[in-house]
Order: structure tokens, then sequence, then C-alpha cells
């Protein structure tokens, strides 16, 4: 419209009339106006990717100044501070009225000073040359010299004395500051101050005021004291102008070029100095507040050594600068700009440095604090570079006569800027930062206290800044963020925390975060070496920040003074608590290390060592406390956890809780945003630590278990899955990065965590049917990256993980809730939002989308290996596997209907993830010696593949490593039939195929078993192999053992049994049991048969082992006639592969005899164990020894005899093992005459056994009947060959009289 509208920038409103002071009066400051106008801190603004204040939420192309020109920050074009969505405290004043402050140098009375004639060879208005008719006139107001025709004007001035009381004459432009009401100009004060030099004693009494009549007469000398009462009276002008600050425009009419180098000059002397730096804060402030840069821009670039060298040459025409400003407001005689000298910022470092407590010096030390905080404000020193950027090039484009204009499109990327910059911001940051942190420990001066701690917030962005643009080169900056823990400045910081003053506990909380984040920054913009794992990735932790993480921990940082932050009231006050909090724990939601994938309980610990245990302990620290020295968990009764999840709890919508958009205690949705992300890092934390300690009696453990004890007390699991089902948190536009999508995101992040550790949490997830809920948001929003995690995962992944976790677990634990949860994600659409997961290709080419898409494939798996287990698992009615395989069949049949590409075929969900193993596999093998900053999930994904194939194939267990599979480990060898059976079939068949098939690098499956491609795909690999051989054809077991599976499975089976590892060794000796029979010469490589030569002589080995003293315990007897039961049945297989029979006969035949001899002689052994299957199974496997031609030991055979007696006598009510017993004797009878005959079976007590099982007559079957008649024939038999003159007849006469006993033994 055109119309004018007006702007105070001390309220940051915007109004149709100019803005008037609602406080008058010069006796009161800036501090107490911004005080009195709001009691409470000032709004949180947010430190954006160039160093400057904006909300998160605000637009990316505006900075968080006002319409001045300002521009605060920019499009991420560099990334080095990228999605820091951390608040910081920015207000004009840290001062809560004088109070607070200490008094300064006692005000002075000024008087004017006039300018000498011999100092003006020419009048500064027209520049014409004073000769003898054209004269010298003083203006009474400003003291300057004009000629007549500048200064014509004479009117009455309100000021003091005889010759005011007439009108004097008054230069044109005083005159203009009189006409609007100003009669107190400020160039009347420059005189002094430039005439005045304070750096040369011979000259610093030599200078002798004019009477302003063009006499030359002198009145009184210029001394330190007039200069010192010229800076007084300035002071309390600008701390005036202050009060109404839409007005200084028309009040200072001295360009800050002039001014400020004028009053700069005076820092050196200490009688001036306490003055002058003053009047430098009161500038800045004034400039700050209305956004006006010159006064900050002039100390830089302000050169005090101008005026100095001016005095010395009267004849010079411009020996006192011109005070005079054109119409535009810029200087009458525009001079080229300077390179800063700096000599400005050095003197008041050098009054940071002064010595003294008291009031004086301290009150000087305020103010030069002031100073370096307004001069390394982040957005005057972005908005300076950007300007002088700008100018630089204008000047160029001048030069060259081009007619294009630079104008500014939109913000300057600050890290852009030349390396010429460089010498712009001229202040020493190392200096000031040593400076700040003592006086930040000085507690004779609370607002001392409070302007060192702000500063160093500022300084901390600055060295950011230098550290990341001048990164190399000659001008390289070195960054002081890896000296505060050697030098105490974490410590110091930290203390502050504690800090009576409530200004002071914010801004040293402010300061921290800001430590922390700008070294993590730092390093990762430099891409530093020293990065934990290499990475250089937005958001990871490096190893200098970790160290300033746990130097804050070890400091108190997170204890009780941050929980009071927490509870506050105040909003601003809270997201300060919070924005500290998170940017402690940050990384283990950014870094895909501190989100583990979903099949973390396949294996019994995780590694630690991923560089976030910093951050662990942060976390763990902000619950429980930090870990006193003793080792024992300190006793603070404040933690952070309850005040973090209250503030959750204010915007849940449940009436118990008084939430809902109603509640007047609803805290604003960003406060909810990072009190949730703070919540799911902890999450993480406590399920990580939890899940990777070995021992259960570690203290780090103890302390994780602690602060989940905690969290299921104050019941995170249920806050945080009203938050995820919420329906204030769901979008029309699931891809829309809003703060209740990220909310949202964090609550899925934490229900994850607690679904891994805490049963409870499990339970109440279960319970409340939660996996429906789950995919369907994980479906509709995982095709959209996350804004919590950034872009290596999308915003559904969090739900997709825990669904998966909440199906591992109950598979896991076999519990009866594990059924209905299968039919619950049945009827949610888990098989087709699985099967089109699973088919999605994966573009490598983009990192992070297929780092992104390769979670989620990872997440797919695991949901689909606890899916096909459960049904698995389901023996009583086979319902879970009757609705798994149906909606497989229903998702197939609509592929076929509806796909793209009907030349494809059928192709299941069942053949696409084989597809996906046998595609997967090769890059792992790629991928594994790969040494990048952050490879691809390749070996997680292999991992899942095969463990999800596994389950397909028809494992009878996960890898879990518990008692239940143990137990369950004889049943591995065994063959389930039911009316899945054929679909199993097909699966290890497809299985069978993909990973025996000979590729570029030879065969999959021998190279994962070895451990090629790591040893965490070792224990799937056997599981799958397991599963083929178990349930697919016969056909299959030949194709395993050709492809030489056989050789790794031996070593595994020998070194699980070194080690204990009771689930892979029974796994190992399974396959064995079922591949070992179809080995040999010709299909099979000579390493297999050596192998399995190797295994049976172990086996046998472990056969005749004792199992020590009698005092074994019953639980250790049972685990080792376990492993002998397994072994027994593993030789019986192997012993009818005819390639091993001379090591069967060598080893395997005295083994199982002398086992035969020990079960039947130590009763013990056999206590609390079932023994028959076990005796049924060594003698049918000496049976098979038996009847090979071979030259058996007689001793052996003998034994074996005498075991087979004692056997026949003992199994009266197991037929079974009288029929296998009479089946070997009768073998030995024939097979072995020498043996058997010359009365050795009637020596032995055949005889008698025998014909106790004839005399029972009907009770005994017709087969053993025969048996035992076959064996009585050759008993006779052996007793007529007697006959034959060798024999010694009294041996014929004993052998008939032991027959006839045993005959008449039986009635």
């Amino acid at each position: 419209t055109g119309r004018k509208f007006y702007i105070d920038h001390a309220t940051q409103t915007t109004t149709w009339e100019r803005p008037t002071a609602s406080i008058s009066g010069s006796s009161m400051t800036h501090e107490q106006t911004s005080t009195s106008n709001n009691n409470n801190a000032m709004p949180i603004m947010k430190l954006n990717q160039y160093g400057s204040h904006s909300h998160w939420d605000d637009d990316i192309h505006t900075g968080s100044r006002s319409a001045n020109g300002h521009h605060g920050g920019g499009e991420n074009d560099n990334g080095y501070n990228h999605q820091n969505y951390r608040d910081s405290y920015e207000s004009y004043s840290m001062d809560n009225g004088t109070s607070s402050s200490h008094k300064g140098p006692p005000p002075l009375d000024f008087v004017v000073v006039s300018v000498p004639d011999a100092l003006r060879m020419e009048c500064p208005g027209c520049y014409s040359a004073f000769t003898y008719t054209k004269r010298r006139h003083h203006c009474r107001l400003c003291g300057d010299v004009f000629c007549d025709a500048c200064s014509s004007t004479r009117t009455v001035l309100p000021l003091d004395g005889p010759e005011f009381e007439t009108p004097v004459r008054v230069c044109d432009w005083c005159m203009k500051d009189v006409t609007k009401g100003n009669y107190f100009s400020l160039r009347r004060y420059l005189t002094p101050l430039q005439l005045f030099d304070p750096t040369n004693d011979s000259k610093r009494k030599s200078i002798l005021q004019d009477d302003g009549a063009g006499s030359g007469d002198t009145t009184k000398e210029i001394t330190a004291n007039t200069v010192a009462a010229s800076l007084s009276s300035l002071s309390a002008d600008i701390d005036a102008m202050v009060l109404e600050p839409m007005t200084f425009q028309e009040k200072i009419t001295i360009p800050a070029s002039v001014l400020v180098p004028a009053v700069g000059k005076h820092l050196k002397d200490r009688t001036t100095a306490e003055y002058a730096i003053r009047v430098l804060a009161s500038l800045l402030m004034l400039g700050n507040v209305v956004g006006d840069d010159s006064f900050a821009l002039a100390v830089y670039e302000g050169d005090t050594t101008a005026a100095d060298g001016s005095i010395e040459n009267s004849e010079s025409t411009t020996s006192v600068p011109s005070l005079l400003t054109s119409s535009d407001g810029t200087a009458s005689k525009s001079v080229g700009r300077k390179k800063p000298s700096g000599a400005i910022v050095n003197d008041v470092l050098a009054i940071l440095e002064w010595n003294g407590t008291d009031d004086r010096s301290l009150s000087a030390l305020e103010q030069a604090a002031k100073v370096i905080y307004y001069i390394t404000e982040p957005n005057f020193i972005a908005s300076a570079i950007s300007k002088r950027d700008i100018g630089g090039e204008e000047a160029t484009n001048n030069d060259e006569d081009d007619d294009t204009t630079n104008e500014e499109n939109g913000p300057i990327d600050v890290d852009a800027v030349a390396e010429s910059m460089h010498d712009f911001i001229q202040i020493d940051i190392h200096r000031a930062f040593r400076s700040m942190l003592d006086h930040a420990t000085s507690f004779a001066s609370a607002s001392l206290q409070r302007w060192a701690t702000a500063s160093l917030r500022h300084l901390i962005t600055e060295d950011r800044r230098r550290a990341c643009v001048y990164s190399s080169g000659p001008s390289k900056y070195e960054s002081f963020m890896t000296q505060l823990v050697s030098t105490g400045g974490i410590m110091i910081l930290c203390s502050l925390l504690s800090s009576e003053d409530a200004e002071t506990r914010t801004h040293a909380t402010s300061t921290l975060e800001a430590i922390v984040i700008s070294t993590r920054e730092i390093g990762l913009a430099l891409n530093s070496t020293t990065a934990v794992g290499g990475l250089s990735r937005v958001g990871r932790g490096t190893e200098k920040d970790s160290a300033i993480v746990d130097a804050i921990v070890s400091n108190g940082g997170c204890g009780p003074a941050l929980a009071h932050l927490l509870i506050s009231a105040d909003e601003s006050v809270a997201m300060l608590g919070c924005s500290f909090a998170s940017s402690l724990i940050s990384p283990l939601l950014t870094d895909p290390r501190g989100s583990s994938s979903s099949g973390a309980d396949f294996r019994e610990a995780r590694e630690d060592d991923d560089g976030l245990s910093s951050y662990r302990h942060a976390a763990l620290a902000l619950v429980v406390g930090e870990e006193c020295s003793s080792g024992s968990l300190s006793k603070s009764d404040v933690s952070c956890l309850p005040s973090l999840i209250q503030i959750l709890r204010s915007g849940a919508s449940e009436d118990s809780w008084g939430g809902g958009n109603n509640n007047p205690s609803r805290r604003s949705m960003k406060l909810q945003v990072v009190a949730g992300e703070c919540l799911a890092a902890i999450s993480l934390a406590i399920g990580h630590i939890m899940g990777a300690t070995s021992t259960h009696h570690d203290s780090l453990y103890r302390r994780a278990k602690q602060a989940l004890e905690i969290m299921e007390t104050e019941k995170m699991f249920h806050v945080a899955y009203k938050l995820v089902t919420s329906a204030s948190s769901r979008s029309l536009d699931p891809s829309r990065n809003t703060p209740q999508a990220r909310l949202r995101e964090a609550a899925g992040l934490t229900l994850l965590a607690l679904s891994t550790c805490s049963s409870v949490s499990s339970s109440y997830l279960i319970s409340n049917k939660a996996i429906s809920g789950l995919l369907n948001i994980a479906a509709e929003s995982l095709g959209a990256p996350s804004a919590l995690r950034g872009e290596w995962a999308s915003r559904g992944l969090c739900y997709l993980e825990c669904a998966a976790q909440l199906l591992l677990r109950a598979w896991k634990n076999n519990d009866a809730s594990c059924l209905n949860l299968l039919i619950d994600a049945l009827d949610a659409g888990a098989v087709g939002l699985a099967s089109r997961l699973i088919k999605a290709k994966v573009h490598l080419k983009h990192h992070d989308k297929a780092y992104s898409m390769m979670r989620i494939k990872i997440a797919t798996c695991y949901m689909l290996s606890a899916m096909f287990g459960i049904a698995r698992s389901d023996d009583k009615n086979a319902l879970g596997a009757s609705r798994l395989y149906s909606a497989v069949d229903a998702d197939c049949a609509a592929s076929l209907a509806y796909g793209n590409n009907e030349s494809e075929g059928r192709t299941d969900l069942v053949a696409s993830t084989v597809f996906l193993l046998s595609a997967t596999l090769p890059y792992a093998q790629r991928f594994a010696n790969q040494d990048a900053d952050e490879p691809l999930p390749m070996m997680n994904l292999s991992e899942a593949c095969l463990l999800a194939v596994g389950s397909m194939c028809g494992a009878a267990t996960g890898c879990f490593a518990n008692d239940s599979s143990v137990a369950k480990s004889s049943n591995f060898g065994e063959v389930q039939q039911d009316k899945y059976s054929h679909l199993r079939q097909d699966a290890s068949s497809m299985a069978c195929r993909a990973l025996t098939t000979a590729k570029d690098r030879g065969t999959l499956l021998p190279s994962v078993l070895i451990g090629a491609l790591g040893g965490s795909l070792v224990t799937p690999a056997l599981r799958v192999t397991l599963a083929i051989a178990q349930n697919g054809h016969h056909e299959l077991h030949g194709e395993l053992a050709s492809c030489g599976v056989l050789a790794p499975i031996c070593d595994i089976l020998q070194h699980s049994l070194s080690t204990g590892e009771r689930y892979t060794f029974s796994v190992a000796i399974a396959i064995v049991r079922f591949c070992g029979p179809c080995a040999n010469v010709e299909r099979s490589n000579s390493g297999s048969i050596a192998s399995l030569q190797n295994t049976i002589r172990t086996l046998s080995a472990l056969m005749i082992s004792e199992s020590g003293n009698s005092s074994m315990n019953e639980q250790r007897q049972k685990a080792l006639m376990s492993l002998k039961f397994e072994s027994l049945k593993a030789l019986e297989a192997l012993s009818s592969n005819e390639s091993l029979q001379s090591t069967m006969i060598r080893d395997a035949f005295p083994a199982l005899t002398q086992f035969l001899i020990q079960l039947n002689e130590r009763a013990d052994l056999s206590a609390g164990v079932d023994t028959d299957d076990m005796v049924c199974s060594a003698l049918k496997t000496i049976q098979s020894i038996i009847s090979l031609p071979s030259s058996t030991s007689s001793v052996a055979v003998k034994g074996m005899i005498s075991s087979l007696v004692k056997i026949l006598n003992k199994s009266a009510d197991n037929r079974k093992q009288q029929e296998v017993s009479l089946e070997l004797l009768h073998a030995v009878t024939l097979g072995k005459s020498d043996i058997a005959g010359n009365g050795g079976l009637l020596s032995s007590g055949v005889m008698e056994s025998v014909a106790a099982l004839v005399g029972e007559g009907g009770m005994i079957s017709p087969k053993v009947t025969l048996l035992c008649l076959d064996i009585i024939e050759f008993i006779i038999s052996d007793i007529e060959s007697t006959n034959s003159s060798h024999f010694n007849p009294s041996l014929k006469d004993t052998m008939l009289q032991q027959f006839v006993n045993a005959m008449a033994s039986q009635e």
C-alpha cells in the first residue's frame, strides 16, 4: 500500500505509529528498562547454521534480526552446523537492574572545548581556505571552526553562563540539531577527545584551548581530566538515547568511523579508560538495540593513530578529522577502506586483564566484557562479513566500469567468504576466552560474572566459524576447544551451573551446549581423522567432543542443576535444559550405531567399542546420576527423567494426566519435541548397555538396570505409546516434516529401545495389540526420510523395527502370546508389507538412500524369521502356519494379478527372500574388508537374510543360545513331517541351490561357514544348513556334502566342543549326521573325508570320557550323557559310509565297546538318565561295524560279549534292547566263530541268558525266539566240534555240564 510502518527493535514489534518510550528519565539505564519490561528471561532463540539466532521452525531464508538488512542465516550450503536444533539465550542485557552492577567512575562536569585556529586551514563545511578576509569563527555549540557563511545563524542556547544569555553563533550543522530540539549535539565532545594525545607524554599538556574569538588568546590546558569529563558526559547522553532508541539517528550525527576511534584512543590510559570503555559499551548496546552495526564495525576498523599524527602537522588541511556528514549520512570526505588495525580491540582485552576488586575496577571490567559480547555477536559478524564482501565486489566492478550491479539476493554464506576476509575480525579469541573464564569465577561482581559467561557463548561461535572457514593455508586457525578439558574450562563452567544468579546459570548452560556442538561440528566440517570410526557425517560424535561430554558428566553437568532447569514452569528455561541435555546425547540418535538393528537378541552380547560410550554414560547420568569413585551409585535424589516424562505427559491426550489442548499446564510443542528426543536417546542407551554387557554384575549394567526401573515406574512405555497412537500426531501427508511427526518418531524410538530390554514394556505393547498400529504407521511413513536421525534412516524405520522386536522376543520366550502376536501381525498385512519391502531395489550409488533401504530390509528379515519361527513352533493345531502360508499365497496371487512384469511368473515371499540372500552375500564378501567412513550394512543384511531363510526352511529354533533351544537339541537330527512339510522342502531346495551354486569367488556357503565374511554370519549359516538338511529332500544332503561344507562344519564342531558352545555343537553334529553318510571321494573333496575321520576320533574320545568323580551333580551328568547320545547318533549315521570304515573299526568300535562296559559296570552313570536309546544306538553302530570284513580286535569282541550278556539280563522290560542285543550277539556268533567257539559263549554266560529268554515263551517275539534258537544251535555245534583230537577231552565234559545246567535252570 505504500504506507510506512515502524519497527520497535527493543520489543521486536511493528506498528503503524511511531513508538514512544514508555520510561523516561536519563538516570535509568537500558538494563533497567529491559528487565522492568520483562522480569523473566528473554525468549530463547536458536543458533542456526550461520551463527545467527532463529527458531528451528523459522524460514531458513530469513534471519532472526529485524528488517534493518541484517540477515542472520541462509540456506544450508556448507552444513558445518547442519541440523543444529539447539537454543541459546540472546538478550540485549544481562543486568537485573543497577543493584547487581558496581558503581563506575563518578560523573564529571564538562565544558565545551574549542578547536584551535592553527588546526583548521580551511572551512570543514565548504572547504574554502581561510585568509585575512575570510575569517575563522567558532561554533558555540560544537566548538569547531567555520567560515562566516557556514556559521551565520545565531540562536539562544539553553546553556549556563552569561555569554549564552544572548543569541550566539551556531554552525549550520548544529543548527539542524537545534531546530529538532537537540541542544546537546554529541559533536561538542569530540574536540578534547581528538586533540588530547594519551600516548605522547610531551604533548599531553601542550594543547591549549582557544578562547573562540579568533584572537589566539588561551584559556586553560586540555588535560586527561578534560577528556574524562567529555567521556563522562558523552556516556550519560548515550545512556539517555538507549531509553528512546527510535530517535537516536536524529541525535547521533557523527559517523561511527569518527566517533568510535576518537573514544577508543583513550582506552590506554587508566584515568580515561574507565570512562572510555563505558562510552564504547553504551554505543555498542545502542547499536544492538536498534540494529545498527556501524559502531561494532568501527571497533574493528577504527584507526586510533590518525588523529594523533594529524596534530603534529599543523599545516595539514585535514589535521582534525571532519565531523560533518552529508545528507545521506556518509562522511563529507570519504576515505578508502583501510585494513583493520585491531588497536581498540587489543586495548579492550588489556582492560579485561586489569587487577583489582574495587567497584571502579569491577565496573570497567564489566563494561569491557560488554564490549566483547557485542563485537563477537554472531548476527553482527555474519552481517558484517556479508556487507564487507559485497562492498569489495562492488568496488571491483566499479574499477572495471562494469554496468552490472551487485545486489544482495538473500543471505550470504559466511562460510564461503574469501580467505582475504580473515583479517577483518581482529580479536585474539584465545586471549579473550581466557579472560572471560577468569571473570566468570569472580564472585565479587555478579554482573561481571554474568556478562563474562554470556560473552563466552559468542566467543565459542566465532571460534567455530574461524576453525571451519580457515582450516588450512597460511592463515590456518587452531580452535581452543581441545584445550577446555585440560585447562579446566569445562570444570569452571560446570561449577557455574550451581551459581546463585539465575542468568549466570542460564548462560553457563548455553555455553556448555555451544562447546559440545561446536567441537562436534568443527570435527565434522574438517573431516577430522580423529573422528571415532573415521566418520564424517552430520550429527555424529567425534573423539574430541566425546571427551568434553565425559568432562561435563564427571564435573556434575548432568546433576541437580540441570534437573532444576527442566522442572521450571518457564518455557524458555525448560527449553534451555532440554536443549543442553539433547546436545550431550544427540549422537545416539543421529549415529546409526546408536540404534542397533532389531536382531540384537540373536547374539548374547554386542560390541560396546563403537565410539558412543561417552554419550551413553551421559544418558545414564541424566537418569541415575554419576558413579562414585568407590564404584557405588550416587545417592542424589534428583533425576532429570521424571521432568522429561512430565513434559511429554503435558501434551498427551489423556484425562488422567490432565493433558489435551485445554490443559493450562500444557508445554509447547517445541519443548515436547526436544524432551522426546532426549528420552529416545536415553532409552537407546539403556537398551544397548543391557544388551551389550556380558555380565550382570558390571557396574554399568547395574546403573542401566536402575535407570530402566525408573522408566518402568514412570510408565514411559505408556506415555510413548499414547504419543505414537495419538490422533493429533497423524497427518494427511506423512512425508511432511512437522513437529508432531518428530515427536511421534521420538516416541517410536523410545518404544523400540524399551522393547529390546524391558519385558514389562513388551508385555504392555503385546497386550494392547500395538503391533498392528506399528505396522500401519510404518507402511505409511517408510518413504519419507527421518528428520530426527538423518537421511540414512526412514521415518517409519523405528516402527518397523519395534514390531520386529516384539515378534522376536515373543518367539524367544515362546510364551502363550506369540501365536496371537503372529495373527495380529498377519491381520495388519505384515506379509504384504514384507513382500513389498523385500522386493524393493537398492541403489548403491546413493549412499544414504541405500543405507536406509538396507536397514528397512534388515528389520523386515528379522520380522519374517520370527513369524516363520513362531509358525514352526506351533505344534498343536498348526493355526499359525496355516494363516501364514495362506497369507503368502494370497500375496503371491495379488502380485501376479496386479504386477507390472508378467514375465516374472510366480515369485512368492519365500523365493524373494532367498533371492535377496543370494544377491547380498556376494556384496557382503566384497564389503567385508572395505575401509570406508560408513560402509553399507551388508553384513547385517546378510545375517538377517540367513535367519529369515533358515526359518522359512523350517529351522526348529532360533540362534538364541538359551536353555530352551539346548533342551531340544536332541531333536535337531530328527525329521518332523506335517502337512506343510512340502512347502519347507521347496524352500530348502531353493536355498540349497542359491547357497551351493558356484559363484565368481567360489561357493557361498563354505565361505560363510569358515568365517570369511565375519564371525557373526557363522551361526546363522549353520542354522540354514541344518534346516536344509533336516527338512529338504535326501538329494540335498549329497549337494551339501559335495559343495564342501563338511570340512568347516567339522572344524566348528571340534571348536564348539572345546569352548562349551552347546547350541553350536548340537547344530554341527546334526549336520554331520545328515550329510556325513553322503560324503565320498568322488563327490566330495579329500578334505571332507579327512575332517570326518577326525570328527570320528573326537566323538570316540568323547564316548569313553569319564565324568570325573562320583560327586558330579546330576545336571552336569545329564549334559555329558546328552553329548554322548548325540555323538552315538552321529557315529551310527557315519557307520554307513564306506569311505570311513577303517576309521570306524579302528577308533569307534573300541570306544563303543568300552562305553557299554562302563554303562554296565557303573550304575551312577545312568542315574537320572534314560540310557535305553543310547544302548540301542550303540548296539546298532557296533552291529554295522561287526558286519564289515575286517580284523576286529578279539579282545574288544570278547569284552563286548560279556556286556551283551549283562544287557540281556537287565533288559527284561525293554524288548527293543533285547532284540538289538540278540542281533548283535547273533552277528558275533556267525561272523566271529573263532572267538565265540571253543566254549566262548558258554563261559560268558550266553547260554543262561538265551535259555531264559526262550523260557518266556509267548512273551517274546518270533524274531527273538529264532535268534535265541540259532545261538543255542551254534553252542551245540560248538560242543560237538570238541571231538577233534586237538581239543582237550575234559573240555567237552565241562561244556556239556554247563549246557545241561543252563537248560535245567529253566522250567
